[in-house]
């Protein structure tokens, strides 16, 4: 759907295009348009977002569920609440971040029992958004996570890459481990920064953590694993 993202880059004027498109019969279309209000950033697009959350497609469903949280604003709190305990885990982890980036802690007790979640995309992005959201209730609860994720210490090096979310399923059915992206957590979790490239960010600080997020047309938001645990540590 390359037509919807053009209209993305257009901006407002290409808004009731854009809505146009929300009820287009292909879900592709659906969701790049739903990932096109996020980038707009217009509150007035707000309904319509929240609308998404209850699209017949899983990927826009996901995609309404990160698009949230570029616009924040608390009318979503309620919905994204539900969202968190969708079957399934891609909203689920959207959601959770979205909550996060909105900022307001009412969302703190569930995104505390999003930590237990099955799927350590949610898990992560639980984790992420509690930092965001720096609520002491969080501080004794992701301690505990913590000495959880130590007690792995001695698990193979993919079991650790896999059960922190560094994976992505194959056309071929078979998996695969992002090695690299774990190691870059990992370094800056611990303060590290790496350059972008060979002879890069050398004497330098390194690119900084940050939230950047994308929300992309199949609802995937990509974030970094452990920067809002850090943030919030740090801050303490």
């Amino acid at each position: 759907p390359i037509y919807v993202t053009l209209l993305a880059d257009i901006g407002p004027p290409a808004r009731d295009e854009l809505i146009v498109a929300l009820g287009h019969p292909k879900y592709a279309v659906r969701s790049t348009a739903v990932a096109a209000f996020a980038q707009i950033g217009d509150t007035r697009d707000l309904d319509r977002l929240l609308g998404a959350l209850d699209d017949r497609a899983i990927a826009v469903r996901a995609a309404a569920a990160a698009a949230l949280g570029e616009i924040p604003d608390t009318r979503s709190v309620q919905p994204l609440l539900k969202a968190l305990g969708n079957a399934k885990s891609e909203i689920r982890a959207n959601a959770a971040i979205s909550l996060g980036k909105i900022g307001d802690r009412q969302a703190t007790k569930a995104l505390i029992s999003a930590l237990l979640d099955r799927s350590p995309a949610v898990v992560s992005n639980a984790i992420g958004a509690l930092g965001l959201l720096k609520d002491p209730r969080a501080v004794k609860p992701l301690i505990s996570l913590l000495a959880k994720v130590k007690e792995l210490g001695n698990a193979s090096k993919s079991d650790l890459v896999r059960a922190c979310g560094y994976v992505r399923t194959k056309k071929d059915g078979g998996e695969r481990l992002n090695f690299t992206a774990f190691y870059e957590a990992l370094l800056e979790a611990r303060g590290v920064s790496l350059g972008d490239g060979p002879g890069k960010g050398m004497g330098k600080a390194g690119r900084n953590l940050n939230f950047t997020t994308k929300v992309h047309f199949n609802g995937n938001l990509m974030i970094g694993k452990a920067t809002g645990l850090k943030i919030y540590l740090d801050e303490r």
